[in-house]
């Protein structure tokens, strides 16, 4: 969250941050989702999940988080 701060206190021109937790990248556990919230409240910018997303029910809460994307990695090949 500091680090996205500082970025917004120089720039506006961020399309998105790409937010991955890494201890759940690949692990197919699903996200980090009080992380994620917590970065969305921090960031003046939308914010990407990445990291553990796996089923229809990761997505359909990240929607309702308002996440305008998420990045599937491992889960689309097993």
């Amino acid at each position: 969250t500091d680090l996205v701060r500082q970025v917004a206190e120089h720039t506006s021109q961020v399309v998105a941050v790409v937010y991955t937790d890494i201890a759940r990248d690949g692990m197919l556990a699903g996200p980090n989702f009080e992380s994620l919230q917590i970065l969305q409240l921090a960031s003046p910018f939308p914010v990407i999940a990445s990291g553990g997303v796996t089923t229809m029910e990761d997505i359909r809460q990240l929607l309702q988080m308002k996440s305008p994307g998420c990045i599937i990695g491992r889960s689309l090949y097993d």
